[in-house]
């Protein structure tokens, strides 16, 4: 007797619970054949092998709060194989956290790269900041060779020719900054104007036209060959824009939509010193995009004009701004279990003044770590399941959000 449509349905489902993973190990094995250009097609996330979406290791930004902030754990930072972009206004530190990306991955024995389309990079600041100039491939484009199209290429080449050396190194390409990278046909608008040629201009849209044309072709290429591409853009100002997000960012929508991550720098205040000088400023941070961990977290540090990110300033404003330690006029108190007195008992908590912040944590390692610890466990977002009580507290603001 024949079965019913629906009891052939029900036969279908109840094969495909009990079926092992053979058939999906065939079907990967044929594919991979199938497709064999040199590189893996098919992987099983389920199983240690490393597939070009897993995230081999972590480049610290300098800042361990908006390391936190983006890999939302302990020892996180921008994560390799993937896109970085760091957006903001003029001074808001977009340069001089890329250029703490570059120092990190040399200290993790990483390659280093530097394409600077603007020419104002500073031996003396990158010096201080840690980078190592003599192992640091820096790429200056002449003005011929300072278009979209040409630094794309730039990129594609200096990768392949590492990897015909090396093969497994991880590398971080920091291209400073897409806005200020032209393209050929603006520059040959400008050279067959002649005299006129500043007046005459390329179609609008042919960065745009470029950049999705290369974000195609460039994220797989970054994933496979263990490389973090850091992009620095600059924020414009939107035409008529009267409510929503007020800033957009040059080159058309192919940057943020294949970034991986998108993080917009913010001044937030000027830090002087006792005689009234600007010295740097503090920078609020913003995760508008993630696809590594739960986006839209907001962190802030000190940046100085002569030395870069002060990292541990930073962890005694967050303490201080989120009520995670007792204040009473100009002494703090801190919880620290980790810390022992000189009899080697628990000494529970530390009391002190905010100018010997610095040097408690140098004077006790420890305790830079259980800092560390106790603002990640603030930070951090655990994946799970929301009940239906967390779904009833939840509240629907309505309020716009930069584009992704």
């Amino acid at each position: 007797m024949a079965k019913s449509k629906k009891e052939q349905q029900n036969n279908i489902v109840l094969d495909a619970e009990n079926r092992t993973d053979g058939l999906a190990a065939l079907v990967a094995k044929k594919l991979n054949k199938k497709f064999d250009g040199g590189n893996q097609l098919v992987y099983f996330l389920g199983e240690p092998e490393c597939s070009p979406t897993d995230i081999p290791g972590w480049v610290s930004s300098g800042a361990t709060l908006m390391d936190i902030a983006v890999a939302n754990q302990v020892n996180g930072g921008f994560p390799i194989g993937k896109i970085v972009e760091l957006q903001g206004l003029s001074s808001s530190g977009k340069s001089l956290v890329g250029a703490h990306v570059l120092a990190s991955m040399q200290k993790q024995g990483g390659i280093a790269v530097f394409i600077d389309t603007e020419n104002s990079a500073s031996r003396e600041f990158l010096n201080v900041i840690g980078v190592n100039l003599e192992d640091l491939i820096y790429i200056s484009p002449p003005p011929e060779l300072n278009t979209v199209e040409d630094i794309y290429q730039m990129i594609e080449d200096t990768i392949i020719m590492v990897r015909e050396n090396d093969k497994n190194t991880p590398m971080v390409i920091l291209l400073d900054s897409l806005s200020a990278a032209s393209t050929r046909l603006e520059m040959e608008s400008a050279a067959d104007g002649k005299k006129d040629g500043f007046k005459k201009d390329g179609w609008s849209t042919a960065k745009a036209l470029v950049n999705s044309k290369a974000m195609r072709k460039l994220p797989p290429l970054f994933a496979r060959e263990k490389v973090l591409f850091v992009v620095t853009n600059q924020l414009k100002h939107k035409m008529d824009a009267v409510w929503g997000d007020q800033y957009t960012t040059p080159g058309g929508l192919a940057i943020g939509y294949h970034s991986h991550i998108r993080i917009r720098l913010q001044q937030a205040a000027t830090i002087k010193d006792a005689n009234g000088m600007v010295t740097g400023n503090y920078i609020k941070a913003k995760v508008l995009k993630n696809k590594v961990a739960p986006p839209f977290k907001e962190v802030a540090f000190p940046l100085y004009y002569e030395s870069g990110i002060h990292d541990d300033l930073s962890l005694f404003y967050f303490l201080k701004d989120n009520n995670m330690m007792q204040a009473s006029g100009a002494w703090y108190t801190l919880k620290a279990p980790c810390l022992q007195n000189k009899d080697g008992e628990s000494q529970e908590q530390i009391k002190f003044q905010a100018k010997s912040w610095c040097d408690i944590l140098d004077d006790n390692p420890g305790l830079r770590e259980y800092v560390i610890q106790i603002i990640s466990d603030k930070l951090h977002t655990t994946y799970r399941k929301r009940t239906k009580e967390d779904v009833a507290q939840d509240n629907i603001v309505d309020e716009l959000q930069p584009d992704d």
